[in-house]
């Protein structure tokens, strides 16, 4: 077993690569308009059809001749129909307009089909006009979901007299969105109820609830029953929501086993659909991740084992709408809502399974809530429960590294080695850290610094302090989890230090050196003034809301490129966004008005020769038609909002920049304030955003990583080549170091390496600037270690640097 300190563990970072894994395409078929469910028709020759509903009808396409389907017929009234079924030789279609049921007769495929509406007319009961899902089980009778029938589930036997549907009643329960039924028990999935109610149906006029299931996401869609009996599986249809597994061995006693999630993926909002059960696995059709493959051999540990990512959209219901794994071939056809029907030719291989127990070395006490992560691209992160049991697995076997992670303890990486289709078992016990008595914050000459503002982050908590007259500050008690220390001071450039390894009540100390940067950790005394109705600008830490299904308006982070997680945004609160087909969350907009945000005083005169700013901004303005659907706010003028950056001396302003294009967070050019205005000690930076009630476009605007530094004449460069001149310094070292840098060449990107003895880089940054101040910290163990830039591929000179003990 390896032990790892948690600042190492913080760069692991590995993600899932499963995009076309286990589900070989066969072929993709585009047809018009855009793809709700899919089913499946075999006919007695052998011939197999995939049954397609979508925006312009129903589509019959014989998929026999696997890499050439072909459209056999389409329904005649060209409107749209959502979910579709089969029973003998007949398929019936239902949708959630009042178009009644489309009868599919498939007896004379390939030759012909006809097609009839079906009302429930002239049998002196209710007229039938809509559903939202339909259901057939093994005796020929179906079950309407989401129905004008009743509230709840319509039965109708499709049995009796095939062709010609007859209404048998239904339940009067809540309104529910699917259903699944299997030997006279029920599962109605009732959306947004979050449940999941149990019937009993073997009397059709007398349904009656055997049990009731939470789940666990935000809305319960749809369930699939095990070939057993014994085990159901529930899709949740929200953002980031699980495949769950419940025991329904006992109806009194459902147990939920396990959550399968996709991984999480940048701006994409992963929603799981709809969920079958065949021989032993789940396929799964997950919109934007397309279709899925899962091992539910062991429902208790659901792995993922197969996938093919149909599209490139991030929009909730881009992707796979559907998915039907039940053709005797064994092909997967699936329908993408705007790629057309794919055809998969499925390999179902068994997952490697991962499974342990973690304690606390001292106490010997389980630990809950430790991350488990096999060191692999594929799709494996694992939990610890309450009673410090952890179940995992991947596809890939072999030998692999597992990381385990928690707050509070240092990091282990153990070795294990993984075989496909059994299980491996490791118990794990992990070391508390260490924790410092106090915190001494002092200048450069080692002076104590009074008033200066500190930070103590932990995942749950946050603790704020100030130093007295001795620096001193006492270090809290009772911290359980992993922390950051964040030191700063108006006029002091800001430092952090995360959970220092240190002897249990020994002091820590951070140094701090003079200089103006603000990374908006703490309150400084910026100023905020403007007549915008919403949106005005607002310190703190961003609030990651999607504005779209696919992107981010607002920053969901501050700039990565500076201390803590705070920056300045206009408007931090949620705000709703209705349209007719979902409801999405923005950050509050910028709307009717300006908002003006202004530092403090700046003393550039009397602290600097050569004052050089720098900054980074986020902006984003557009017309509302360009998110969500490209065509659904068409009316909107363009965008022509701007964010403007000015810098005032107590005399006069200069506009330094002026922003109107959309760009995520990007540096400023490193600007030489001399070369641009007289420098008194009274001089402010201003930031200016507005949009008018008139033009009501979305406007969001970041401000952050604000920072004064000491420029350099050319002569001051110790070290000058023909297209970059540097300092390094101190050198040697105690604990950091700095460059400074000045490029004199073109370049397509600059970066920077730093090597051992052994010539193993041990750090690397891509630059954004020609100019810069670059800090480095912190290097272990004390040595040689040697400084490059890199352009386009080719190194600077090496410049040797010197770790002192």
């Amino acid at each position: 077993m390896k032990t790892l300190t948690t600042t190492i563990l913080l760069a692991v970072c590995l993600t899932g690569v499963f995009c076309q894994t286990n589900l070989e395409l066969v072929s993709n078929l585009k047809l018009d308009g855009f793809l709700n469910d899919i089913w499946g028709y075999t006919a007695p020759d052998g011939s197999e059809y995939a049954l397609v509903c979508g925006e312009k009808g129903v589509y019959i396409i014989d998929i026999s001749v696997t890499t050439d389907p072909q459209v056999v017929s389409v329904s005649p009234d060209s409107t749209e129909w959502f979910d579709i079924k089969t029973w003998g030789s007949y398929a019936y279609a239902i949708d959630n307009e009042d178009k009644g049921m489309l009868v599919i007769d498939l007896s004379n495929l390939p030759d012909s089909v006809e097609y009839r509406k079906w009302y429930n007319s002239g049998t002196g009961g209710p007229t039938f006009r809509r559903a939202h899902n339909c259901w057939i089980d093994e005796h020929g009778i179906g079950y309407l979901s989401g129905s004008d029938l009743n509230s709840g589930v319509a039965f109708i036997d499709f049995a009796t007299m095939p062709g010609q549907p007859s209404y048998l009643g239904g339940t009067s329960s809540d309104w529910v969105h699917d259903v699944f039924v299997k030997g006279d028990i029920m599962f109605a999935a009732e959306g947004s109820s979050k449940i999941i109610e149990v019937y009993d149906v073997s009397d059709k006029s007398e349904p009656f609830i055997l049990a009731s299931i939470d789940v666990p996401g935000g809305y319960a869609h749809s369930a699939w029953l095990s070939e057993n009996g014994k085990v159901l599986y529930v899709a949740d249809e929200k953002p980031y929501s699980p495949i769950s597994s419940f025991d329904i061995s006992d109806l009194n006693d459902i147990r939920l086993l396990d959550e399968f999630r996709m991984p999480l993926r940048e701006n994409v909002l992963s929603v799981p659909h709809n969920v079958f059960e065949k021989d032993g696995f789940l396929v799964i059709s997950h919109y934007v991740d397309g279709a899925v493959i899962v091992d539910a051999h062991k429902p208790e540990n659901l792995v993922q084992v197969g996938q093919y990512d149909t599209n490139d959209a991030c929009y909730i219901y881009g992707g796979v709408f559907g998915v039907y794994p039940f053709f005797p071939s064994c092909l997967v056809a699936a329908s993408d809502g705007g790629n057309g029907v794919f055809v998969f030719r499925p390999t179902y291989q068994r997952a490697c399974y991962l499974e342990g127990k973690i304690k606390d070395a001292k106490t010997g006490l389980p630990l809950a809530g430790v991350t488990v992560k096999i060191l692999s691209e594929d799709n494996n992160d694992g939990i610890s429960d309450v009673v410090g049991n952890f179940k995992t697995g991947q596809l890939s076997e072999g030998n692999f590294e597992v990381v385990f992670k928690k707050d509070g303890y240092y990091g282990n990486i153990v070795p294990v080695s993984l075989n496909r289709a059994k299980t491996t078992e490791i118990n794990v016990e992990m070391q508390a850290l260490d924790y410092p008595k106090s915190l001494v914050v002092r200048d450069e000459k080692r002076k104590p610094l009074e008033a200066v503002s500190i930070l103590i982050e932990t995942a749950d908590s946050n603790y704020i302090y100030q130093t007295n007259n001795d620096g001193l500050v006492s270090f809290p008690d009772g911290i359980e989890s992993d922390y950051t220390i964040y030191a700063g001071r108006w006029g002091w450039l800001s430092k952090n230090m995360r959970s220092p390894v240190v002897p249990a009540n020994e002091q820590v100390s951070i140094i701090l050196e003079k200089g103006y940067e603000d990374n908006f950790i703490f309150d400084f005394g910026w100023t905020v003034y403007g007549d915008a109705e919403k949106g005005m600008w607002e310190r703190g830490v961003p609030d990651d809301v999607k504005s779209t299904p696919c992107e981010n308006l607002a920053p969901p982070s501050d700039d990565a490129n500076d201390l803590g997680n705070s920056c300045y945004i206009t408007g931090n609160e949620p705000l709703s966004i209705f349209t007719d087909t979902w409801i999405f969350t923005v950050n509050q907009v910028v709307y009717n008005g300006e908002t003006i945000l202004t530092s403090p005083i700046l003393p550039l005169k009397s602290n600097y020769l050569r004052p050089q700013l720098s900054y980074s901004t986020w902006f984003v303005n557009q017309r509302l038609n360009y998110y969500f659907y490209p065509s659904y706010y068409g009316t909107f003028a363009p965008a022509n909002d701007k964010l403007e950056i000015f810098i005032e001396n107590g005399t006069e302003s200069i506009l330094l920049e002026t922003i109107t294009d959309t760009s995520l967070w990007r540096p400023s050019k490193i600007l030489n304030l001399a070369d641009l205005i007289e420098i008194t000690d009274n001089m402010r930076l201003v930031i200016k955003t507005a949009d008018t009630k008139e033009s009501n476009h979305f406007l969001e605007a970041g401000f952050d990583n604000f920072k004064i530094t000491e420029g350099m004449a050319d002569e001051d460069f110790l070290f000058q080549e023909e297209s970059i001149k540097w300092n390094i310094y101190p050198n040697p070292f105690f604990t950091s170091f700095k460059i400074d840098y000045k490029i004199e060449k073109e370049y397509k990107k600059l970066e920077l390496e730093i090597f051992n003895i052994l010539g193993q880089v041990i750090e690397k940054r891509i630059l954004e600037n020609e100019i810069g101040t670059i800090s480095i910290e912190p290097i272990t163990p004390a040595g040689i270690y040697f400084v490059v830039f890199k352009f386009d591929g080719k190194r600077s000179k090496p410049i040797k640097i010197i770790k002192a003990k």
